[in-house]
């Protein structure tokens, strides 16, 4: 039987004092700062866990903003093209009223200039953009579509003269 000195219980009682004061210092330091480690070393299989969960939270993040900025360039084409089927629709009913044969020169030099306007209308619709990129010229979002030139040649609608 070995004697239990008073060195011994207060060595144990330090020993343990300063183990609990460690553990209370890493409980108080995980409430403070939200993190159940703060460094790799301490628990090097949940760090890789929550790296790993990181990284897809960012992915998710990203593809969450994809889908916001690709419903967004849907809505900017859809309100484009809508505004340029009713541009074509009022094209087309002031080339039937014109062709009536029935108005006077007045009248066709005012549907001249209300077709000339709604040309104007069509290439800014052309040119319509989403944040900075132009939707209507492929993959050149960058470069301006079209340009009104007054001219009765397609070809001159097109800022890069090719439609490619």
């Amino acid at each position: 039987m070995s004697r239990v000195t008073n060195n011994m219980m207060i060595n144990n009682f330090n020993n343990n004092y300063n183990k609990n004061q460690a553990n209370l210092n890493k409980y108080m330091n995980q409430l403070s700062t939200g993190k159940q480690f703060t460094k790799v070393s301490e628990d090097s299989l949940k760090a890789t866990k929550a790296l790993q969960l990181k990284t897809t939270i960012e992915f998710n993040e990203r593809y969450t903003e994809n889908i916001k900025d690709g419903n967004g360039w849907l809505a900017a084409t859809d309100q484009a093209l809508d505004d340029s089927i009713n541009t074509l629709r009022k094209l087309r009913d002031l080339g039937v009223q014109g062709a009536t044969g029935s108005i006077t020169s007045e009248d066709a030099k005012q549907i001249q200039s209300e077709v000339d306007q709604l040309q104007d209308h069509l290439v800014n619709i052309g040119n319509t953009d989403y944040g900075g990129r132009y939707i209507f010229n492929g993959t050149r979002t960058l470069d301006k579509p079209y340009v009104n030139g007054g001219s009765n040649n397609p070809d001159d609608y097109y800022a890069e003269g090719d439609i490619s």
